[in-house]
């Protein structure tokens, strides 16, 4: 198989000949952050089975008048960092957020979010709403550039997450509990917003792979299941529906606990689930969730991020060959980082030559699997 055969049959639960291995923000042409990610690049373009994502341009909250209606300031804060403050204009008055941007790449953090209390989010869902202009274009460059290598998602926003970017993580838990009236309004507004964006992509005929991220706000230990119930399920599971009934199918981001809730990505209907952290980051154990659910759901990810950059070779090694050998035997599997590899501005040595031999083992581990296996006739891996 090639790669773009065997993620299609892993989202599809259909057959494939081996575990896919995948480096988590690789794509053609990648503009490299550092010159130290040249060799694990040239790698992993020759080893990996690729995922890349596209989208149309959109905004779920303030839709296309955002830039219109939000006055920007840029203030220097300490050691060359900048607060980027924004003044959003509301029929019912003005939102101030804050986000300090650091200088060289490193993620910045918000100091400010524009909904401190209910009556603010009532401000904000009294923005008129005028979705940007729909295009497919930078998903077909994409899914062509990719080609025979892999696939490439469609990304879509996420309800729960347009609530959380625009409140933060305290008074989303607040609200959940005082004004839930309030976010399920929200949240009905937002989830119609990003299912209409979804049917303007079935209705070209494309039929790609929808992804996106954000119930991980929602998910014990800041929420509760019943949280998850009803402020992700209620509303990400129609859009489920929605894509399978075209004969598409689903990626979902979540980091953090996930194993207590396998059962409800399930009937919500997610194809693939990333990146299922181990301890401490999260809470899988792969050999666990391989014999309880099987090829019911695919299952992507297992190697966490700050092992690549802190872990020793030897205990690196181990690591992939441990997640390889478990996740095989879902039939379902890709081995992927728990974010992307290309997110330090100043990799240190240990961290390339990490994903130097996340990339040669991990090739070695799954190829492995198909030696195993060729001998069989058609099925899947067990």
């Amino acid at each position: 198989m090639n790669g773009r055969e065997r993620l299609t049959a892993i989202f599809g639960n259909r057959p494939i000949d081996r575990p896919a291995l995948k480096l988590w923000g690789l794509k053609p042409d990648l503009e490299l952050l550092h010159p130290a990610y040249g060799p694990v690049c040239e790698l992993a373009m020759k080893v990996t089975d690729l995922v890349v994502g596209a989208s149309s341009p959109t905004d779920t909250v303030l839709g296309i008048q955002g830039g219109q209606i939000t006055e920007t300031f840029v203030t220097q804060a300490m050691n060359g960092w900048e607060d980027v403050t924004g003044i959003i204009h509301t029929p019912k008055g003005d939102l101030k957020k804050v986000f300090r941007r650091s200088p060289d790449g490193t993620p910045g953090y918000d100091l400010e979010h524009p909904v401190k209390n209910e009556s603010d989010l009532e401000a904000l869902l009294s923005v008129p709403y005028e979705p940007f202009p729909f295009s497919m274009q930078n998903y077909v460059q994409m899914d062509e550039a990719v080609g025979d290598r892999g696939i490439c998602l469609c990304f879509l926003d996420n309800a729960v997450y347009a609530i959380h970017r625009s409140l933060g993580s305290e008074l989303f838990a607040t609200m959940s509990v005082e004004f839930p009236e309030l976010l399920d309004r929200a949240l009905s507004v937002y989830s119609g917003r990003i299912r209409l964006e979804a049917e303007r992509v079935l209705e070209t005929g494309f039929r790609p792979v929808f992804g996106w991220v954000g119930p991980e706000v929602c998910i014990p230990p800041l929420m509760s299941p019943d949280h998850f119930e009803r402020f992700v399920m209620q509303y990400d599971k129609p859009l489920c529906d929605l894509i399978h009934a075209h004969g598409s199918h689903v990626w979902l981001h979540c980091h953090g606990r996930v194993t207590s809730l396998m059962n409800r990505f399930i009937h919500m209907g997610v194809d693939v689930l990333n990146p299922l952290e181990p301890p401490p980051m999260g809470n899988v154990n792969l050999v666990e969730l391989t014999a309880q659910y099987g090829d019911a759901i695919g299952l992507e990810g297992n190697i966490e991020t700050h092992d690549l950059w802190t872990a020793s070779p030897e205990r690196m090694e181990e690591l992939v060959v441990k997640a390889v050998a478990a996740g095989s035997k879902s039939g379902r599997f890709i081995l992927c980082p728990s974010a992307g590899f290309m997110e330090f501005p100043n990799p240190t040595d240990r961290y390339i030559e990490n994903l130097m031999i996340y990339l040669r083992v991990g090739y070695r581990e799954v190829t492995q699997v198909y030696n195993r296996t060729s001998n069989q006739s058609p099925g899947r891996i067990t």
